[in-house]
């Protein structure tokens, strides 16, 4: 999304498989789309969403089915994980912009609800707040901003069989807990834990932040998101075909070891919703 700061990720068929494959990881953890809230607020037919860091699209996609009239509108950076146009519901149209710019003048005040997710990667304390203020102007009084995010800080290693930790410890899933909690250099994850704050700061009235647990059944797919992450970092970096890929190969094969064991690396996720005042 942010054109002043590189991508960490592909934007490969693969990276649209991975980003195709948390979206449905996250509708299965949470059970939803959008927030109850949210969702019980939608009393007309022709109500209006914006999808920001829209990805492939797939959040828009998905959504169409259930809103058949709404105007579906998503926006990102690149349109390279874009469906063709041909692909698309009639009710959906993908944009290109830079969401740490203003939207376009007829955009603004125009929106019912915006949604934003997977965006850790990117914000920094720094700019997470001017970024809020341009997700806040897209929305017409009253309206609904939707943000899910991984809280990095709260990952845990968890254990099924209780007599591993003491016998046999992890060595790679707590290497992965250390990666997830510390943010590259430079930043925080303080704007994340701040948000609701940032949210009445910027004309927001917070409604509700809710966390949501891994649970068991998951637990070896977020395993197997996390080895695919990895791998998408692996194509877009300099790193191929160098000793650190070899070391990282060599840490992502613990990590496949350690979950067959029953080990676990469990990042809850929060959505904070909040309405314009």
């Amino acid at each position: 999304m942010n054109s002043s700061k590189p991508y960490i990720f592909n934007r490969t068929f693969n990276s649209s498989v991975r980003l195709n494959y948390n979206h449905w990881l996250v509708k299965e953890a949470c059970g939803y789309l959008l927030h109850p809230y949210i969702q019980e607020s939608i009393k007309k037919d022709d109500v209006r969403i914006a999808d920001v860091g829209t990805g492939t699209g797939i959040w828009l996609l998905e959504l169409s089915e259930t809103l058949p009239t709404a105007t579906l509108d998503g926006y990102d950076i690149s349109a390279a994980q874009y469906p063709p146009s041909s692909f698309l519901p009639p009710n959906v149209s993908l944009h290109t912009h830079d969401a740490f710019t203003s939207f376009p003048i007829e955009k603004l005040g125009s929106y019912d609800i915006v949604h934003l997710r997977f965006s850790l990667c990117f914000v920094n304390d720094e700019d997470a707040e001017g970024l809020l203020r341009n997700l806040v102007a897209l929305l017409k009084p009253g309206g609904y901003l939707q943000w899910f995010e991984p809280d990095a800080l709260a990952t845990e290693v968890n254990y099924s069989d209780p007599n591993s930790e003491r016998e046999n410890p992890s060595v790679a899933m707590k290497e992965l807990r250390d990666k997830w909690r510390k943010p590259r250099e430079g930043s925080s994850y303080n704007w994340l834990t701040n948000l609701p704050s940032l949210y009445a700061k910027n004309g927001l009235e917070f409604i509700d932040r809710q966390s949501i647990s891994q649970q068991n059944r998951h637990k070896q797919l977020w395993a197997h998101s996390n080895l695919l992450g990895f791998e998408d970092l692996i194509h877009n970096s300099q790193i191929a075909g160098t000793e650190t890929e070899d070391k990282m190969r060599r840490f992502m094969d613990l990590l496949n070891q350690e979950t067959a064991r029953g080990i676990s690396c469990d990042t809850p996720w929060v959505c904070v919703v909040g309405r314009k005042i």
